[in-house]
């Protein structure tokens, strides 16, 4: 690595930690003894006890890894851009007449899909129990899927499971026609009590 490299690098950990010494405390820094940069070896990065890391791949490309902490308030605006991206589940129900949706299916997947082989088919909610048991462990907690039907030609009936199970929607909403999709969201509302919000979503053409 050449000497500008190292010191850009110098640089780019410079400002690194005058952001964090403003911003927060870090004591102790010293580069092992070494006082003339000109002998600072860079190319595998350089560390700050565990509160900042700068890793280098010996071609003078670095990235901050490990443990950054910052006590106070920073400003990043206009330096990252960080997608807000929920990872999902894809869950294919068992295609037929009726088919029932288990807690772990309701509380991990995000998007669940049913073919139904009959007409008039129709899927069944876990009861409240299984979901309190599985996902909403707390009065208050809530969880939400999206639900599809992937047959062309038939409809089917979302159902509750239990008594302690309501379910609230527009009036035709717990029927799914066919290559249409129903958005479920449910809510633990007491020790064994859910409400669960079902809509029909259309083509938007």
């Amino acid at each position: 690595m050449n000497k500008l490299s190292v010191y850009l690098s110098i640089a780019a950990l410079g400002v690194s930690l005058i952001a964090l010494v403003l911003i927060g405390n870090v004591q102790g820094i010293n580069f092992g003894g070494v006082t003339n940069l000109d002998q600072l070896d860079v190319t595998d990065g350089l560390s700050v006890d565990n509160v900042l890391r700068i890793e280098g791949d010996g071609g003078g490309r670095f990235a901050s890894s490990t443990l950054t902490t910052v006590n106070g308030s920073a400003d990043f605006a206009s330096e990252a851009s960080l997608p807000l991206v929920e990872e999902g589940t894809l869950v294919t129900l068992t295609s037929g007449a009726t088919v029932s949706i288990t807690a772990a299916q309701a509380c991990d997947g995000n998007v669940l899909s049913f073919a139904p082989s009959v007409a008039t088919a129709s899927a069944t909610l876990p009861t409240s129990s299984a979901w309190v048991g599985d996902c909403l462990g707390t009065n208050g907690d809530s969880v939400e899927f999206l639900l599809r039907n992937t047959s062309s030609t038939s409809l089917f009936t979302l159902l509750a499971a239990d008594a302690s199970t309501t379910m609230v929607g527009a009036a035709t909403d717990d029927q799914i026609d066919a290559a249409n999709e129903f958005r479920v969201h449910a809510w633990r509302t007491g020790t064994d009590t859910l409400v669960v919000e079902i809509r029909e979503l259309v083509a938007a053409d």
